[in-house]
């Protein structure tokens, strides 16, 4: 069996479909990526160690312009997707919009395919693809029913899950915001840190990821601060996740999966604008497992975040059971089990 990957769009997509892929040639299973051509020099990708297939899927239409272009460019990523998928055997689309036209090909070729959900809210492409597929894998329990579709989990890289540590330091809380930041983040964060009635803020340890954009004016307005460390990017992120006592982040499925897989007590901020709203879902499932609090961005301040933080950091039988919980969260057999259902 040869199994083609259509990854793309953002790492949430990328990285667990190279999970995917390195299972498969463990396995000894002919296996290449499809992806956007903006991605070919993805770390990730490069380091897969197979084809990689590149082509130009056009995102949803946003605009009269982009409606008018969106079926010609469609047609030029169908038709190239149709003549790569002349030699496989299955396709597996990790969603978002680059796996459109891999998943429409597939079909029209008469190829099995099965789907990815990484949310706790089906996205487009699976709602679209569902009916079509062998089987859909899911990351989270969902409320709405999909046919075919199996709780599995989020596939991750072996190497990182066999090189994970946990040494958490206490008092050390790690803020993620995503590589470009997140605003209200910074925002919540800097209020926090500036209000002198919470004097525990200057005792704690803080490594927070504002965004390259962001770090200027962050410095700016916290001044110099020993314990507080702003970064952009941070090349290994693990180090940072075995350390951290708490971490602060939104809810996407890519950061979730990875906070777990450290066991990590979460403090999730969901982005309102998600789309479907999946971030508040994916949050929901992690709070009702007991591994995270939420905290609605819409309406809350810096006090509402203070409060939180300043009882986890008190409350040391508390972190203990949501790093439990966190941990008994994250499917460490997630990319096996997809492997073993394609293959059998």
């Amino acid at each position: 069996m040869r199994v083609l990957i259509v990854a793309g769009g953002t790492g949430g997509h990328i990285s667990p479909g190279v999970a995917l892929v390195q299972e498969f040639v463990r396995r000894g299973v002919e296996t290449a990526i499809l992806t956007l051509r903006k991605n070919e020099k993805y770390p990730d990708i490069g380091s897969a160690g197979v084809p990689v297939l590149l082509y130009n899927a056009p995102p949803f239409p946003s605009s009269i312009l982009s409606l008018i272009r969106y079926p010609f460019k469609m047609l030029g990523a169908f038709l190239y997707a149709f003549r790569a998928l002349r030699t496989f055997d299955c396709v597996i689309g990790l969603g978002g919009y680059p796996t459109i036209p891999g998943l429409l090909a597939a079909l029209t070729r008469r190829k099995q395919i099965y789907l990815c959900e990484q949310n706790a809210v089906p996205g487009q492409v699976t709602r679209l693809f569902s009916r079509f597929a062998s089987a859909v894998f899911l990351s989270f329990p969902i409320e709405r029913r999909i046919p075919r579709s199996e709780l599995v989990g989020n596939p991750v890289r072996s190497q990182l899950i066999a090189n994970r540590k946990r040494n958490a330091q206490n008092g050390l809380i790690l803020v993620l915001g995503g590589s470009q930041g997140a605003r209200q983040i910074n925002q919540m964060l800097t209020a926090l840190l500036l209000d002198e009635s919470r004097p525990w803020t200057k005792e704690a340890t803080w490594l927070i990821q504002c965004g390259e954009s962001h770090l200027e004016s962050m410095r700016e307005m916290l001044g110099a601060r020993d314990n507080v460390t702003l970064f952009g990017f941070h090349s290994s992120i693990q180090e940072l996740y075995a350390k951290a006592a708490v971490l602060i982040s939104r809810s996407g499925a890519g950061i979730l999966t990875e906070g777990t897989l450290f066991g990590l007590p979460l403090v999730l901020i969901p982005l309102p604008t998600s789309k479907d709203d999946h971030q508040r879902a994916n949050a929901r499932v992690a709070e009702a497992a007991g591994a995270a609090i939420t905290i609605d961005q819409n309406g809350a301040d810096h006090q509402r975040l203070a409060d939180v933080l300043g009882k986890l950091l008190t409350s040391p039988e508390i972190l203990e059971d949501m790093s439990k919980k966190s941990a008994a969260l994250f499917a460490a057999d997630a990319a096996s089990r997809i492997a073993e259902r394609v293959l059998a």
